[in-house]
């Protein structure tokens, strides 16, 4: 079977299954062109992956840091003899932040493109026998595939799917995820003269805060781009609701009106293996909204609380700068997020290329997925919108997203190349200090 499988696996490579193609050559954003190949097909990370893995000799499938010495990184090889291949495969694949000394190959179970074909496989006859997976990835760190379930009493015909499929017990781990997104409470952040992301906002009387994920200038207009499920009552995504943002929030007076809300894509059926049959996709939970007059942005910085697992700033208005943006997230990369409720955090990234149901056969495709690691409560409702960034050197930071949804410790966040994909991949953007 595995061996029909490694067949097989090159069909994938040549009929990926999306819909999005654009001319790279109009693209002006470099976050929006990463995720396309030189073609102009669009290639996700574990696309990416997978296609490294029938370039190089030995069968790479993944690659984990050491826990202590981040300096050492260990490659998955289905031959770990393939030292040159091990190093080769891991130095075009991984785009994250750290200069490994070390690069050792460990035994691998199996190779990338075969691991992709098996989520792929799985979560469609999943799907179709009415089990509805919340999440999904192919852990480069692992070798394995991983999903989450909200009823884990479905494992066993999870494991019924998988023997028809041919696909080995050991290759997949599931476990009960009970998420929920992040919109339903109080914020403790003031108000923010001129605007800057990572402070709250509201949109009505009745509705929950929300944090604000960056400042921005799209196509030279000015405004705000915060998380779309947070621009009406019913947290739902997709569609303009014409939402006036508040922020901090709404006066009596309705003074504090900021912005209004401009674009947001609707839900649709997206030609691609993550977002199944039936069901309604995006790649970002992601909104814009244009700037009201006599508002001005502070552009290419972020709220800094005084330290991490707090919301408040001191001396008022410190600020992160953003110094440039980044699609390129990868496994056991270090980030922060500010929320309007929890604050300053940092965590590292589990996977950069999951999904996440948001409603019944509602999905984000294609988002980040990060545990925190810091002593701080776990995410929690407000910090919906919220700024992910990446240290950089000092106060700046690089900008790779925006957080939506949490299960437990852990969180997911649209990629800064999809926000921009899907808000306007012809637009120009500024974000950062510098422009970027």
């Amino acid at each position: 079977m595995l061996l029909a499988l490694l067949a097989a696996a090159t069909v994938m490579g040549q009929d990926r299954g999306d819909d999005e193609t654009v001319n790279v050559d109009d693209v002006q954003e470099d976050v929006v062109r990463d995720l396309f190949d030189k073609d102009g097909r669009m290639e996700n990370t574990d696309q990416r992956a997978a296609r490294i893995a029938q370039e190089y000799e030995g069968g790479f499938g993944g690659y984990y840091f050491d826990d202590t010495d981040k300096s050492t990184v260990y490659v998955y090889m289905v031959d770990p003899s393939e030292t040159e291949a091990a190093e080769g495969a891991f130095r075009s694949f991984y785009r994250g932040g750290r200069e490994p000394n070390r690069i050792i190959p460990v035994q691998g179970d199996y190779p990338f493109e075969v691991l992709l074909n098996w989520f792929h496989a799985l979560d469609t006859a999943m799907v179709r026998d009415d089990i509805h997976p919340t999440t999904g990835a192919v852990m480069e760190r692992s070798n394995r595939i991983f999903f989450g379930l909200k009823d884990i009493g479905q494992v066993e015909d999870a494991h019924r799917i998988m023997e028809d499929l041919g696909i080995p017990k050991e290759a997949v781990i599931f476990e009960e995820v009970q998420g929920e997104l992040l919109a339903n409470g109080d914020s403790v952040n003031a108000k923010w003269r001129p605007l800057a992301g990572g402070s709250q906002h509201k949109i009505r009387f009745d509705s929950a805060y929300c944090t604000i994920g960056f400042v921005t200038e799209r196509n030279n207009v000015d405004g705000l781009v915060v998380a779309s499920h947070c621009t009406n009552t019913d947290h739902d995504i997709g569609g303009i609701d014409d939402a006036n943002i508040y922020q901090p929030s709404r006066h009596v007076f309705q003074n504090n009106k900021v912005a209004v809300e401009d674009i947001d894509p609707n839900l649709r059926s997206i030609n691609h293996w993550m977002c199944p049959a039936n069901y309604e996709c995006r790649y970002s939970d992601a909104a814009f909204a244009d700037m009201e007059s006599g508002f001005s942005l502070d552009l290419g910085h972020v709220a800094q609380p005084e330290d991490i697992g707090e919301t408040d700033v001191s001396p008022a208005g410190t600020t992160f700068e953003i110094a440039y943006e980044s699609s390129g997230v990868s496994d056991d990369d270090e980030v922060y997020y500010i929320g309007a409720t929890t604050g300053w955090r940092t965590g590292e990234v589990l996977d950069g290329c999951t999904y996440y149901d948001v409603k019944y056969r509602v999905r984000i495709i294609c988002v980040g997925w990060a545990s925190i690691d810091d002593d701080g409560p776990n995410p929690a409702s407000g910090d919906s919108g919220g700024p992910v960034l990446a240290p950089d050197s000092g106060d700046e930071v690089d900008l790779v997203g925006t957080v939506f949804a949490r299960s437990g410790s852990q969180f997911y966040f649209s990629n800064i190349g999809y926000i921009y994909l899907e808000l306007g991949s012809s637009a120009t953007w500024d974000s950062c200090t510098s422009g970027c």
